[in-house]
């Protein structure tokens, strides 16, 4: 109980923090806020988040614990591949080690049979717009209550983008 109140806590403190990251104009900024909050909040190793754009990410953001695991995925994993497992889902999806190790964006790597969670970032009307994705410590997997943290922060950031898309400069999708 202790660690779920935390856990609010630190969500609460993360929207303070990105309204001020928008307040300055810098959506990466913002973005990167969310990467942490979200690396932290799961204990991930690793944490991706990104803005769709027509040709690729718009704008992206990483923040990392251990950096040649996390390297690893950032560098050799086809992200976008991954992503679209999260297109077919409303809430966070999550795979266990061995089903990322299967998954054919990620099976020639060694991850060290690290979970992946993810959650889609979407406007009001269901529109994607991009995505948060995180791996796992080597050998760890994610929770339930994992998922259900990373589906509340995945909302919170789509609104937060859609609201910065609508009242200030940052190119529309």
């Amino acid at each position: 109980e202790r660690r779920q109140a935390t856990m609010l806590r630190q969500l609460s403190n993360l929207l303070a923090d990105a309204s001020l990251a928008l307040d300055a104009g810098s959506l990466e900024e913002m973005l990167r806020l969310v990467a942490e909050q979200a690396r932290e909040l799961t204990r991930a190793a690793c944490c991706v988040v990104a803005l769709a754009g027509a040709d690729g990410p718009e704008v992206e953001a990483a923040s990392f614990d251990d950096v040649a695991h996390a390297s690893a995925f950032v560098e050799s994993v086809d992200l976008r591949a991954l992503a679209s497992v999260i297109r077919s889902a409303a809430r966070a999806v999550r795979m266990s080690g061995v089903e990322l190790a299967t998954h054919p964006a990620s099976r020639h790597l060694d991850l060290g049979d690290a979970g992946w969670l993810a959650a889609p970032l979407t406007t009001l009307d269901e529109r994607q717009i991009g995505w948060i994705q995180l791996l796992a410590g080597v050998g760890a997997e994610f929770t339930e209550i994992h998922e259900a943290v990373l589906a509340h922060l995945a909302q919170m950031t789509s609104a937060t983008v859609e609201r910065a898309r609508m009242y200030s400069p940052f190119p529309k999708l």
